[in-house]
């Protein structure tokens, strides 16, 4: 039976994450990753024990545009002269030694690219706490250099807003784990974040802070102790931090989280920075606007014409006579012409009074 490309599509795009998650990042179920620190604890818990639930086809295509972005930069790293693959000697090493020998591969990493003159990079590299083997970031890329190891997190988004708070604090733990294990290693980072629309790229650096890095591992300890709850059998959900965010209208757990039932009005501190530069900004639209239309009525009074300004712009002014239908008369007269050549549209309205 012929099916279409979307069919196929929700037949294998879950079953090739969940493939790839488990070859890159092992069982997600077993441990707290850098991705699993910044967010909301009660929403981290329960993904972990309870599972995410299904994603539509559009989520899962959203969520593979990030593995995209790394290829690009992956292919762009091999290609150049001056970086060197790490990836076979990093599975060798880690092939025969049941603790991974942090000093063992960085001292090999720096006899390397001393003796070939060149940096070295590795896709993934999974770096564990120390104190807490369970407690561990996969790095997307990880750059050995002349300024010494830098921590690259690739995003896509929107380059104008730069970086989120969450991908910072991603950053900032995948730092701080990099600085335990290479203690004598200058370490920095950075977020890469590609706008897949407009082709549009930016880069921001990540200043590390060793208090917040502190703060995020006492939360992955937490985030442990109630996965080991709820394998005992007796994880209490009511005695889990709930930490609101713009994120809470995408979470899978809404329905039981009690901030959410509870107060379904909560505006987030987050969401209401953003409600307030919307509202700053359509101010300023608003009186702008105003300010357009007055010369544009102004310009209008010279009637037709067409010319060069100083800087070279092309100016035309002319009186367009343009017909549309009148939808309310079409309905009234016509309603079921109406409805044949009705066309649905779905956006957002926002509302603030």
């Amino acid at each position: 039976m012929q099916k279409s490309v979307r069919q196929i599509l929700e037949e294998t795009l879950s079953k090739i994450a969940e493939e790839n998650t488990s070859v890159e990042l092992g069982e997600r179920g077993t441990y707290v990753g850098a991705s699993d620190v910044p967010y909301c604890l009660l929403k981290t818990v329960l993904n972990k024990t309870y599972g995410q639930g299904d994603f539509s086809v559009e989520q899962q295509l959203i969520f593979r545009r990030g593995h995209l972005l790394e290829r690009i930069l992956f292919d762009s790293l091999i290609k150049h002269d001056d970086y060197i693959d790490l990836d076979i000697l990093y599975k060798d090493i880690k092939k025969n030694n049941d603790i991974f020998p942090y000093d063992k591969f960085n001292d090999t990493v720096l006899d390397l690219i001393k003796k070939e003159n060149k940096n070295a990079f590795l896709n993934n590299y999974e770096v564990r706490h120390p104190d807490n083997k369970n407690i561990l970031s996969h790095n997307d890329f990880t750059i050995w250099d002349n300024d010494g190891i830098n921590i690259v997190e690739m995003k896509t988004s929107d380059v104008k807003w730069g970086p989120h708070d969450g991908w910072i604090l991603q950053n900032i733990f995948q730092q701080g784990l990099v600085r335990l294990n290479h203690p004598n290693e200058n370490i920095y980072g950075e977020i890469f974040i590609f706008d897949v629309k407009k082709g549009e790229v930016g880069e921001f650096k990540v200043d590390f802070d060793q208090n917040i890095f502190d703060g995020l591992v006492e939360k992955a300890n937490k985030i442990l102790n109630y996965m080991n709850d709820f394998n005992a059998g007796n994880l209490d959900l009511s005695t889990i931090d709930v930490e609101p965010s713009f994120l809470c209208s995408f979470c899978a757990h809404k329905g039981i989280c009690k901030v959410y039932q509870e107060n379904n009005d909560y505006v987030p501190n987050d969401l209401n920075t953003l409600i307030s530069d919307y509202i700053s900004v359509s101010d300023q639209i608003s009186i702008l606007k105003k300010k357009q239309d007055t010369l544009k009525d102004n310009i209008s009074q010279y009637g037709s014409f067409s010319m060069l300004t100083p800087d070279g712009k092309k100016v035309e002014n002319k009186l367009i006579m343009a017909n549309s239908p009148d939808t309310k008369i079409m309905i009234a007269e016509n309603p079921e012409l109406a409805e044949k050549y009705k066309v649905e549209k779905k956006y957002w309205k926002l509302t603030i009074k």
